[in-house]
């Protein structure tokens, strides 16, 4: 693994521990640190998809649901495991992607569904202040 560290930015030295710990499967040492991060760093939307990693590995299947949904709601660029591919770090992609499939991201984002909703064309009308 490669990552390049300011030596005074504890915040990059968190996230390399933790995606280290992801890397190498220790997830129960990578849970402290993320839950750490994500309390100091709660603006920065990142840190949040590391609990939908981690979580399903300690048998938290619901709490990682949770929190994948969390993390999608700040990150509409991300709607499946193939919008997330593409920004989540090499190093330890392939953990990561099977951590959120765990926890319920979709390989594929889920087609849109259409509701059809009747109404009548003359109640429709009337309301505009038309007639049919």
């Amino acid at each position: 693994m490669a990552f390049e560290l300011e030596p005074v930015s504890k915040r990059g030295w968190t996230v390399v521990l933790i995606m280290m710990n992801i890397g190498t499967a220790h997830l129960d040492n990578a849970l402290s640190p993320a839950n750490n991060a994500r309390a100091n760093q709660a603006s920065d939307t990142r840190y949040q998809g590391f609990k939908p990693v981690i979580l399903p590995s300690l048998c938290q299947q619901e709490a990682a649901a949770v929190c994948l949904g969390n993390f999608l709601t700040n990150r509409p660029e991300i709607n499946s495991l193939n919008d997330y591919e593409k920004v989540v770090a090499a190093a330890s992609k392939q953990k990561v992607l099977t951590g959120t499939e765990n926890a319920g991201l979709q390989e594929t984002a889920p087609p849109l569904q259409y509701v059809s909703i009747p109404i009548r064309l003359s109640q429709s009308l009337s309301r505009l202040g038309r007639s049919k």
